[in-house]
């Protein structure tokens, strides 16, 4: 089913076409009309073509009007102003619309639906509450995801949470240290969130666990059997809860490739990034700098202590 603004299109088109067919005219555009007294659609389309056909709008949106090609989509059109074309539908349309709406759907042959829609969204941090910057991103989000699927793109959503960096080897220490296992059955998200607290708490008496906490990240990092069973048990009793929310807003994603599952490309980033002489050395990191026109901050890359930053997640996220 072809959609009405572009049946309104295809009329005037011809209609102009056959007035003016010897002058380069600039496109019909047909909008929503702002006010249902003008009518359903409008067009300045007499306007913008005044000066190329060489006329008054008005009298060129009259002869448009006096000249309309036979159609059944257009019950008439009034002239107001200098030259605005409000057309009024054919109640037959509408009713001939209503009835096939819920079993044909709209022809979009005018986009280019080459290629994949991929589309990140949502995005919260693991062992952590969602908070209404992550609602206000999976609502956006998934609307955007809706509206390209019934376009016709072939349509990507992935919910690129945060699954890597710091916050694991504090959680983990806290887990072992300060987990209240009956508050864990009954909210895990919130009694990790708690003893994440506690963990700043007791760092600030004993800044020892700080030291401790990057060693459990290491182990973490470098595939320890424990810290890594640990770290997926936090995925997935976040996840769990995350899938409430999502499941009373009919809100599905096509992937979960959160942070991890880029670590290890970010190495092969880092060292394109300086083959291609983009990023260099400053002070033992690897830095990206911009052109002072550009008025950007520079980029850190990797840190002098070799680790990677969310810049570099995000580059071979892209990637």
């Amino acid at each position: 089913m072809i959609t009405i603004e572009k049946q309104i299109e295809k009329i005037l088109l011809e209609t102009v076409k056959n007035l003016y067919a010897d002058k380069e005219l600039k496109p019909v555009e047909i909008t929503v009309a702002t006010n249902e007294k003008f009518g359903d659609f409008q067009s300045n389309f007499a306007m913008m073509n005044s000066k190329i056909i060489g006329g008054n709008p008005r009298a060129i949106a009259e002869n448009i009007v006096n000249n309309l090609v036979i159609n059944e989509v257009i019950d008439k059109i009034e002239i107001a102003g200098p030259g605005f074309l409000n057309i009024f539908l054919k109640d037959s349309l509408l009713g001939d619309i209503v009835k096939k709406i819920s079993k044909e759907k709209y022809e979009f042959n005018e986009l280019n639906m080459k290629g994949d829609v991929i589309i990140d969204y949502s995005s919260p941090n693991i062992a952590k509450r969602m908070h209404i910057g992550h609602l206000r991103s999976t609502i956006i989000g998934d609307s955007i995801k809706r509206m390209y699927k019934f376009l016709g793109y072939n349509v990507v959503a992935d919910n690129h949470i945060g699954d890597w960096g710091t916050q694991f080897g504090k959680l983990i220490i806290g887990y072992r240290n300060w987990l209240n296992q009956d508050a864990y059955k009954e909210n895990a998200i919130e009694e990790l969130e708690r003893v994440y607290v506690e963990f700043t708490r007791q760092s600030e008496e004993h800044p020892e666990l700080e030291d401790q906490a990057r060693e459990e990240l290491k182990k973490l990092q470098d595939g320890d059997q424990e810290n890594y069973r640990l770290w997926q048990e936090f995925i997935k009793v976040s996840l769990d809860e995350y899938e409430k929310l999502y499941s009373r807003m009919g809100i599905t994603f096509d992937t979960y490739y959160g942070e991890s599952f880029y670590h290890n490309l970010m190495p092969g980033v880092v060292a394109e990034l300086e083959e291609k002489k983009i990023a260099v050395e400053d002070q033992g990191a690897k830095v990206v700098f911009f052109a002072e026109e550009d008025k950007l901050h520079p980029c850190i890359v990797q840190k002098k202590d070799g680790a990677f930053l969310y810049a570099t997640s995000d580059i071979a996220t892209v990637k």
